[in-house]
């Protein structure tokens, strides 16, 4: 009798062994599982998201750099600094629309960003054909304050036709 409780306690403490390594077995085999499947979604991310997301910082980065060389140049004025800032605007103009076509090339995966992209096109024309106008305009504004105010040149032909309307009045009139 006593030899039957000890098998009984041996085999309960067996059985337990067993049913604790295969619920060990169990959850690693679920581990693993999960980690694969965690490592292929990395995987996805990697090779289709990340170089959008990449490319969408690109293009946002020649945004601002093309900003604040406009801004700059609008703040200038010295004709020299204008130029190279006008320069460097049309580069970084360039630069941004290389960078969104590269972005519209590696979007084309991904149809639910086709409409964003082509506002995003719209947005670019209507800001870049802007600044080249606000441009053009604060140049012809600085070049129109340095040459002589109307009274000043109006002055000066006065006084250069003088004699003539002096001779008019007296011969004409």
């Amino acid at each position: 009798m006593k030899k039957n409780r000890q098998v009984s306690v041996i085999h309960r403490m067996y059985a337990g062994f067993s049913v604790m390594l295969i619920l060990f077995i169990a959850t690693v085999a679920l581990t693993l599982d999960g980690t694969n499947r965690i490592h292929i979604q990395l995987e996805d991310v990697n090779k289709n998201t990340l170089p959008l997301v990449n490319l969408a910082n690109q293009t946002s980065v020649n945004l601002l750099l093309a900003d604040k060389l406009f801004k700059d140049f609008l703040n200038s004025h010295e004709p020299q600094k204008m130029q190279d800032y006008f320069d460097r605007f049309s580069i970084a103009h360039k630069n941004f629309s290389v960078t969104l076509q590269k972005l519209a090339q590696a979007s084309d995966k991904h149809p639910e960003l086709t409409t964003q992209l082509q506002a995003l096109s719209k947005l670019e024309i209507r800001y870049f054909t802007a600044a080249n106008e606000a441009m053009e305009n604060h140049k012809d504004q600085l070049i129109a304050q340095q040459e002589p105010p109307l009274p000043a040149i109006t002055d000066r032909l006065t006084r250069r036709n003088a004699p003539i309307h002096q001779w008019t009045r007296k011969y004409c009139y």
